[in-house]
Order: structure tokens, then C-alpha cells, then sequence
């Protein structure tokens, strides 16, 4: 048990610590809508393709979802296959506090899993950054007037925190596997030992006989 419990105690403080931090975004349109002010010099008036839509801002957010889970642009943020940090970026399924609202919201949620609070936290600011940008160029590319572009804005910020939970579960499996094994161990040992008991048992005492050249009264050096 003790040293169960020992061994238990080292892989609690052998596993490395990880942060874990999350941002959730919300797109909303512009005051004015979809379609530019009226301008009596511009007969034409402009609007914005992303607005179009009846679930235009969702579809904007899915394609934000999309492009940030390309592998280019993740390993431009340095998150590459062999990285420690995990980044996921999707529409808050990840995040049990926007499961009741993420079928009429347009999130987009980021989610990161680093060895460290400060790379955490700098990763956290780059993706967000990067994602305000690729909604800008987006829209500049269809040639949306800046009057109906579309609204990016932060939720809620969580963290960087420290996540001990799978620090605690190797510790409990460790710890179990030491008892399951001493006990496996401390039961085979005692059959064992029975089985010896018993064999000792069934051969009875042993003598040394008696030579018969030997008188009564005689000694034997």
C-alpha cells in the first residue's frame, strides 16, 4: 500500500501540468443591414453578399470554422502535427455553457491545450487576431462597402487555467494498479506457503534409522 501510494504521489508530480483557455466570438451585423446608406450620387446602392442569406452570419462563421482548421494556417499560428499545444476552433459544440444556444448563434469558439500559461495565452491572442483579419479581407474581397461589414466581437475569455484532472487520473490509475498488483502478489505468495505447509505435513517426521551392527550400550563416535 505504501508503495502503491508512493508510486502514485511520483506520477501526480511527473506529469507535466497543462493550460487550457477559452474565447468565445459572436458575428453581428452592421446597424444599417446588409445594404449601404443611400447616396444620391451613387444610384446604385452597395450591399454586402454575407448579409444576403437569411442565416448569413452563420454561414460567415462556418467558413471562419473552416479556414482556421486548415493545416496551412495552423501551422502559420505554429500549432503543426507535432506540436504540444492543440488548438480547436469550431461553433461552441465543444463548450457544455453554449449547447443550449449554438443552433441560433453564429459562435465561433477557440479552444487551447498548451504546456504553458504564457503560450497559451500568446496562441489565444494570435487566433482570435487572425480571425478578425480573414473576416476583414473576406469581405473586402467581394467587394462589401466597410459601412456593412460584418461585427466580431468577444463573449467571454477563460483562462489560461492550470487543468489537473488528468494529472489526478494517472495518479488513480497508478494507484489502484499498485494495489491490484500487491494484493495479486500478497495472494499468491500465502497459496504458496500453504502448498509448502502441506507438503510438510504429508511427509511426516523423519528419522535417522538405527544401524544394526550397532549393540545396545555401545557408543558411536
Amino acid at each position: 500500500m505504501l508503495l502503491s501510494l508512493a508510486l502514485a504521489l511520483a506520477a501526480y508530480f511527473l506529469v507535466p501540468v497543462r493550460y487550457t483557455s477559452a474565447t468565445s466570438l459572436v458575428l453581428t451585423a452592421p446597424p444599417t443591414g446588409g445594404m449601404s446608406p443611400v447616396d444620391r450620387a451613387k444610384p446604385v446602392q452597395l450591399s454586402n453578399p454575407l448579409l444576403q442569406p437569411n442565416d448569413g452570419l452563420r454561414i460567415v462563421a462556418s467558413i471562419l470554422i473552416l479556414r482556421m482548421s486548415n493545416e496551412g494556417e495552423r501551422k502559420r499560428l505554429g500549432v503543426g502535427p507535432d506540436s504540444p499545444t492543440e488548438l480547436t476552433v469550431d461553433d461552441g459544440r465543444s463548450n457544455p455553457d453554449l449547447l443550449g444556444i449554438t443552433s441560433t448563434g453564429p459562435f465561433v469558439c477557440i479552444g487551447i491545450d498548451g504546456p504553458s500559461a504564457a503560450e497559451t495565452r500568446k496562441l489565444q491572442v494570435a487566433v482570435e487576431k487572425r480571425i478578425r483579419e480573414q473576416l476583414v479581407d473576406y469581405q473586402k474581397a467581394l467587394g462589401a462597402p466597410p459601412s456593412t461589414f460584418i461585427a466580431i466581437s468577444q463573449v467571454s475569455s477563460i483562462g489560461p487555467d492550470a487543468e489537473s484532472g488528468a494529472r489526478w487520473k494517472i495518479a488513480a490509475a497508478v494507484l489502484m494498479a499498485g494495489i491490484g498488483l500487491g494484493l495479486a502478489g500478497a495472494y499468491g505468495l500465502s497459496v504458496r506457503r500453504a502448498a509448502r505447509r502441506a507438503a510438510g505435513e504429508a511427509s511426516g517426521p523423519q528419522t535417522d534409522p538405527v544401524p544394526e551392527c550397532q549393540e545396545e550400550g555401545a557408543s558411536v563416535e
